[in-house]
């Protein structure tokens, strides 16, 4: 699975999931080039247009064993509400992310799902491209991004199958 078919499914998601809204003309999604750079996150949320916002976090990831050769990719989503600092408001705001996470997370287990299994008789965008979901995540709280943007985030993992067999026809010698 590649970073740019990464972020076009979730750009599908944040389009689709009513509760983000995503559009071009009001934005509410964002990826996150560098997740050391905090100052990107606050960056990010100045550029919405919506007051709720998901943000998609990728890079890291892990080639499995020798008898499993899969590419485990790190992602993290973070649903953000821009809210005002009363206490109330904020917990508000991070129960609204919540709900919006696991919403994500049900469709993303509908997605790796077989033709046999979805009413569309069809294979999902994730099955199709091998992908297996666990929905062991972590969800954590987000504090005050950029001033008045609270939510969660959840960092989960892919397995993709990778192939990493040895071809002559790379090497010169």
């Amino acid at each position: 699975m590649t970073e740019q078919q990464l972020e076009e499914y979730f750009t599908g998601i944040a389009t689709d999931l009513k509760d983000i809204g995503h559009t071009p003309d009001a934005p509410a999604f964002y990826r996150i080039k560098d997740a050391m750079d905090l100052d990107e996150f606050d960056d990010a949320v100045r550029n919405m247009t919506a007051g709720v916002c998901l943000l998609l976090e990728t890079g890291e990831s892990n080639i499995g064993s020798y008898d499993s050769q899969t590419d485990r990719l790190r992602i993290g989503l973070h649903v953000l509400k821009h809210t005002t600092e009363d206490f109330d408001d904020i917990n508000a705001a991070r129960d609204f992310a919540k709900a919006a996470l696991l919403k994500i997370v049900s469709r993303i287990r509908l997605d790796c799902k077989g033709k046999f299994e979805r009413t569309n008789g069809q294979d999902g965008p994730l099955r199709q491209l091998a992908t297996v979901f666990s929905t062991d995540g972590k969800l954590s709280n987000m504090t005050a991004i950029d001033g008045n943007w609270y939510g969660k985030s959840m960092y989960f993992d892919f397995a993709v199958p990778l192939d990493i067999t040895y071809n002559t026809e790379d090497w010169n010698a």
